[in-house]
């Protein structure tokens, strides 16, 4: 329902004001980046509140201590540097190929 504001020939956003200065001025999306990334914005908040913060009852419960009580962060292991690797590859594949194909 979200991308039928502003993809479809008849949505309210498209459409614009109906009086004052800017009335007949509707919403342009090009190549649709703004519902892409609004919607995916609002996901991850709602995504980011439901998991809720570090350091929860699950690691008191596993014995562990939340991030924020470690005195040596060193302690905390580093991440996987090949999946890091792959992941920045997908990224810009992903980065490349959308905007370049945006514009055809």
């Amino acid at each position: 329902t979200i991308v039928h504001w502003t993809w479809s020939g008849q949505a309210w956003l498209v459409q614009g004001a109906q009086f004052g200065p800017n009335a007949g001025t509707g919403y342009y999306d090009y190549a649709g980046s703004g519902i892409v990334h609004c919607t995916g914005g609002v996901a991850a908040l709602v995504g980011a509140y439901m998991v809720g913060p570090r350091g929860t009852k699950d690691f008191l419960r596993d014995g562990l201590e939340p991030f924020e009580n470690v005195k040596d962060k060193s302690l905390i292991h580093g991440h996987s540097m090949p999946l890091v690797a792959l992941g920045t590859l997908i990224l810009i594949f992903g980065f490349i190929g959308f905007n370049g194909g945006s514009v055809l």
